[in-house]
Order: C-alpha cells, then structure tokens, then sequence
C-alpha cells in the first residue's frame, strides 16, 4: 500500500453532505472511501445495525445515509449461528464463570 498524497472535497451520500478529509492510497479494491476514526471523531455517526443505514445530526436535523444494499435481510441468505456446544470446552468453562453459572 502505498499512500499518494491528502485532499480535501465535499461529498455527498444520501441526504448528507460533508467536508472530507482524506489520504489517497494506491489500493485495488471495490470501494471508493472508508471512513477513519477522524472522520467518525468528528461527525460520530449513529448506526441502525438493522438496516445498516446511518444518521448523523447537523444543524439542519439529523441526516440519513441510507446503505448501499438496503436491509441486511437482503444480505444473508440464512443466519449462521454457532450452538454452545460447538465452541471449545475451555471457553464454555470460561463463559460459565463470568456468567455465574
């Protein structure tokens, strides 16, 4: 990875608008920005995990940005869920103990 240079530039998703700072790095990837902890610092973000959808408050209100596939359900096919007694026996022993039980 190597990091290119910094810029600055307005972006808009969904109903937000926002100044961001960013670092150009030389990445193969399918997406365009990820969002550092400078930019969750400053506009702290509030997520809704069940649509993936994020708001955050400006002056104006609070601003959606709607995910880009929409609700998880459309995501997952089908939930994956470990059972209890998959996991190891030192673990279960440990999850025991913290829980009292």
């Amino acid at each position: 990875m190597t990091i290119l240079g910094q810029c600055e530039f307005e972006l808009k998703m969904s109903q937000w608008t926002g100044t961001v700072v960013a670092t150009i790095l030389d990445l193969e990837a399918d997406f365009d920005v990820v969002f550092g902890l400078s930019w969750h610092r400053q506009w702290k973000p509030l997520a809704d995990w069940d649509t993936l959808d994020m708001f955050i408050n400006t002056p104006e209100g609070a601003q959606r940005i709607v995910h880009k596939y929409g609700y998880v359900k459309r995501l997952m096919n089908a939930p994956i869920l470990t059972s209890l007694e998959d996991w190891p026996v030192d673990f279960k022993c440990q999850c025991d103990l913290a829980s009292g039980r």
